[in-house]
């Protein structure tokens, strides 16, 4: 049976460089052997500087301006993502959530990108009444309509790592997982938390296969995909 992770050098997009998981995942690219280039998109220059980044300076609200930074990518990473908190209002929030994220795919497949993977979080449902997880939910199924080869859908639990940003719910919420979290088996071990490094690795790992369809990762199944070489 012919390897999946033998494959040729590959050229990739990410967003969302620098969040908690997007800047794990920017360090896992530039160690990869599998990655060529990484165009970083986004306001902003990235924090690390490597003979493999190539940054173009976009607005994320303007980004059908930027399809020529999406030519010859075969993969995109978003980790976009903020909170209603940060981002000042409802609007706001589905504004960086839901509408860049959607952009940026319909951008990606008219460039003719393959694979798409994206950072959305437990509990996504469009019909859900929590505002946030209908939101997330609402992105995965417009994703799911633009027709990748491959559509990765990543569903972390609580996030563990550094952040650039200070979350006190999810602060508080760190220092209490770990004592309880001895609790949660079966099932329930999706909500254990989960690292952004880990989350980050998986995204690396799962995308250098050539699968195709789409495919959601909850948790634990994440956790898994980061062992798999």
């Amino acid at each position: 049976m012919a390897d999946p992770y033998r494959m040729p050098f590959f050229d990739c997009l990410l967003l969302g460089y620098s969040g908690a998981v997007g800047s794990q995942l920017l360090q896992e690219l530039i160690r990869s052997d599998k990655v060529n280039r990484i165009v970083c998109l986004g306001r902003r220059q990235p924090s690390l500087d490597h003979h493999k980044l190539v940054f173009v300076s976009a607005d994320m609200e303007k980004q059908t301006e930027q399809l020529d930074a999406f030519s010859g990518i075969s993969r995109v990473y978003c980790c976009l993502g903020t909170t209603i908190r940060t981002a000042g209002s409802r609007e706001a929030f589905r504004k960086v959530d839901y509408d860049m994220v959607v952009n940026a795919a319909h951008i990606a497949k008219q460039a003719g990108v393959a694979h798409f993977s994206v950072v959305s979080a437990m509990g996504a449902d469009e019909h859900s009444k929590v505002f946030y997880n209908q939101v997330k939910g609402s992105c995965e199924h417009a994703l799911k309509q633009i027709g990748f080869n491959r559509l990765s859908i990543y569903r972390p639990s609580l996030l563990t790592g550094p952040r650039t940003e200070f979350r006190l719910g999810e602060k508080i919420a760190q220092l209490i997982f770990p004592l309880i979290e001895w609790m949660l088996a079966g099932k329930l071990r999706h909500y254990r938390s989960i690292s952004t490094n880990t989350v980050a690795r998986a995204m690396l790992l799962n995308s250098i296969k050539t699968d195709e369809g789409t495919e959601i990762f909850l948790s634990d199944d994440i956790k898994q995909l980061s062992k798999a070489l």
